[in-house]
């Protein structure tokens, strides 16, 4: 684990919030998922066995019958029944057992509704339920489009495996400084559509249903912490780098930002 920082080690400490920076065996699990080269080699595993398995069972089993002229002893043959038996039942076992094994997450949601199902209802004072809209996690992703803030919605996704119930705010804040008054309405509409078309050219987690994009005009590092505390997130995901071309660890946004900012933030 590596923790990157421009800040001197004597004011470290006075930092009020947890700076998280994604393992790399992490990194690794979540590029090694979308790796077109592993699928590719999952594929020809595949084949290759599917292969094998065929020319064991049409060619290899039947070689003893030809060379017998197809006559059975009474031991063969009682090992041809058992082989028969057994080979049925493990092949009705996989007819139950591997749908169940596919399909063992939307059981496991099952099962929890139920359970939830169970439980007392929340409601407000006018009887109206509270407990479907209970939310455990906000996770608040500052998008530039850079390959770093594409990472940062990979590691989202690793989230969502742990726990569906989240909900998403993929921000992107075009830098504009507050003070120019050059900006007129029509421009600061203009800006804002291209970074709505931006968030809209983001393929997200299927699983992801609960989701929210927000574009803002001003100080990056400024708005996102402004973001965050207005959205009460528990956590905020973004990459090291933007855009820039700093050669420092942290690109300058994510270093303003860990100065302003009381919340957790998470690293990629």
């Amino acid at each position: 684990m590596e923790v990157y920082s421009d800040l001197k080690t004597s004011t470290f400490q006075k930092i009020k919030h947890e700076i998280f920076v994604v393992d790399e065996t992490i990194r690794k699990r979540l590029e090694k998922e979308t790796n077109e080269e592993s699928l590719r080699k999952a594929s020809g595993f595949s084949k290759r066995y599917g292969l094998t398995l065929t020319l064991i069972l049409v060619v290899v089993w039947p070689i003893p019958l030809f060379f017998s002229n197809y006559v059975f002893t009474s031991t063969v043959y009682h090992v041809w029944i058992w082989v028969a038996i057994l080979w049925a039942v493990a092949a009705a076992s996989m007819i139950w057992i591997l749908p169940i094994i596919q399909s063992r997450d939307g059981i496991s949601h099952v099962l929890k509704n139920i359970a939830k199902s169970s439980k007392p209802r929340k409601t407000d004072k006018y009887g109206h339920d509270l407990s479907d809209n209970e939310i455990a996690q906000k996770i608040l992703v500052a998008v530039d489009g850079s390959v770093s803030s594409m990472r940062a919605l990979n590691y989202v996704n690793y989230v969502m495996k742990e726990s569906s119930n989240i909900k998403v705010y993929l921000t992107h804040i075009i830098e504009w400084s507050d003070d120019d008054e050059s900006m007129d309405e029509e421009m600061t509409i203009k800006m804002e559509q291209d970074g709505r078309k931006m968030l809209l050219g983001i393929s997200l987690p299927s699983k992801l249903k609960n989701y929210e994009r927000i574009v803002k005009l001003g100080d990056p590092a400024k708005k996102k912490s402004e973001l965050a505390s207005s959205l009460n997130v528990d956590t905020i995901v973004m990459g090291r780098r933007g855009l820039s071309d700093t050669d420092s660890d942290l690109g300058h946004v994510t270093s303003k930002l860990l100065s302003l900012s009381s919340k957790p933030i998470v690293l990629v």
